[in-house]
């Protein structure tokens, strides 16, 4: 007010609940494909946008370069 009192206050509340279960979902889904994918004797390598964005180690076992050359 005019004297200088505090006389209220405003905010936003938001529930991100759904967010933070989506999140922990992708998170697991990831964790679950690393640990199937690095124990598998199948190569696996992913490419996005003419980018090496993952290989496992059966993928360099079976073209004698090593995971860190594929990726560049």
């Amino acid at each position: 007010d005019a004297q200088g009192a505090f006389i209220g206050t405003s905010g936003i509340i938001r529930n991100i609940t759904e967010r933070k279960r989506v999140e922990e979902a992708l998170l697991e889904s990831e964790e679950k494909f690393r640990l199937i994918s690095e124990q598998s004797l199948m190569g696996i390598m992913i490419i996005q946008n003419d980018e090496v964005i993952y290989v496992n180690q059966a993928t360099s076992n079976l073209n004698g370069y090593t995971v860190e050359e594929m990726y560049k």
